[in-house]
């Protein structure tokens, strides 16, 4: 049976725009429960991916938000509805692009070499976070969810 967790939680900072501020690694390892047998860094890069991801998707947002004076992320949790909803929406986009992407590492935790195992095969468990990270996404934007993240399977 799989360890669940890192026997200590990794307390690191990920650097992110600041605009967005800091992730840290220890909350998304908590949060998805993710499996002693992967090193930190490995992790740490995971996590580095999915932000530059989901920042790229967020530029003409941020780019609007800047314009209008708002300072950062934090800034609009004040203001909004329930408080600190876009920090929220956010770091979920995060780390559900995260787990998304780090899958494929953890698919011997969870899986056989023919892709089976009790949560189904991995392309089917990557696009269900890959399109949880979306909603997030079209939470904090107020547009639209698209349908779907689009993926390629090397």
């Amino acid at each position: 049976m799989p360890t669940f967790t890192h026997p200590d939680r990794v307390d690191q900072d990920v650097s992110n725009d600041p605009f967005f501020g800091n992730l840290n690694l220890g909350e998304w390892q908590e949060r998805y429960r993710l499996p002693a047998s992967v090193a930190p860094v490995e992790y740490t890069e995971t996590l580095n991916l999915a932000i530059d991801e989901v920042n790229a998707e967020l530029a003409e947002w941020k780019a609007l938000k800047v314009a209008a004076g708002v300072a950062n992320l934090a800034a609009l949790d004040a203001l909004s509805v329930p408080q600190g909803a876009p920090t929220r929406y956010y770091k979920t986009a995060v780390f559900a692009r995260a787990y998304a992407l780090a899958l494929p590492m953890l698919s011997t935790e969870f899986f056989n070499d023919e892709g089976e195992g009790p949560q189904g095969d991995v392309e089917s468990r990557q696009g269900v976070f890959f399109e949880r990270s979306d909603r997030f996404i079209a939470r904090l934007t107020g547009l639209p969810a698209l349908p779907g993240y689009m993926f390629e399977v090397i």
